[in-house]
């Protein structure tokens, strides 16, 4: 099933009716019953959190959605609704309410539905330290355990770069250390303009998708 598809059966299914017709068509209220409901498969979440029409139209305008984007976001949740860890992904996308926030983690779920879901180990597990926080993709790579952070960000507006990348690099290598992970990818959505010469030169592991 496609995403444009999920997305009428969401709003016709029996549990949309329920739950809309049961609280107030706000978006705050559809979240506050998405974080604490486990009825609901994946994509009957996300499908709740976007679709009410009375209630998302205003956020999806202030997320900058289209429709593309919602479909995308659906056939990602799709592929990867087994994944260990996807609940916490879906919990991040469900209260954010800014652009960079949203989209940062439906590129998380977007990369990772790019690769192979049987090699997914977990996503945003803990990392245990501080300075990471939590680890957006853990993937199997031949004998490897990797730890991926996945950015999708506006580089022209990123004025703390190098503070935050020098933390996360640091972060994983503390990982590395302690053997939790057998090595590190820092992936950006898109290749990052005029940082390169300096993660280089910091030996920092980086790649980008497009």
């Amino acid at each position: 099933m496609g995403g444009k598809d999920a997305l009428e059966v969401v709003k016709s299914s029996q549990k949309f009716a329920q739950i809309t017709a049961g609280i107030a068509t706000k978006m705050d209220d559809i979240t506050r019953v998405l974080k604490v409901s486990g009825r609901f498969g994946i994509p009957e979440r996300v499908g709740l959190m976007l679709m009410d029409e009375s209630a998302s139209s205003g956020r999806m305008k202030k997320l900058d959605l289209s429709e593309s984007d919602i479909t995308k976001l659906i056939d990602n949740t799709y592929s990867l609704q087994a994944t260990k860890g996807i609940n916490r992904v879906v919990d991040r996308i469900s209260t954010a309410n800014d652009p960079g926030n949203f989209k940062g983690a439906a590129f998380e779920l977007e990369y990772a539905a790019s690769r192979s879901v049987d090699d997914i180990i977990e996503m945003g597990a803990d990392s245990g330290v501080g300075q990471l926080g939590e680890i957006d993709l853990i993937m199997r790579e031949g004998y490897k355990k990797v730890g991926y952070e996945l950015k999708d960000r506006n580089f022209a507006t990123w004025d703390r770069f190098n503070e935050d990348i020098g933390n996360i690099n640091a972060g994983f290598k503390e990982l590395k250390q302690k053997g939790t992970i057998d090595d590190y990818v820092i992936m950006f959505r898109e290749k990052p303009p005029d940082l390169i010469n300096w993660m280089n030169s910091k030996n920092i592991p980086w790649d980008y998708l497009i």
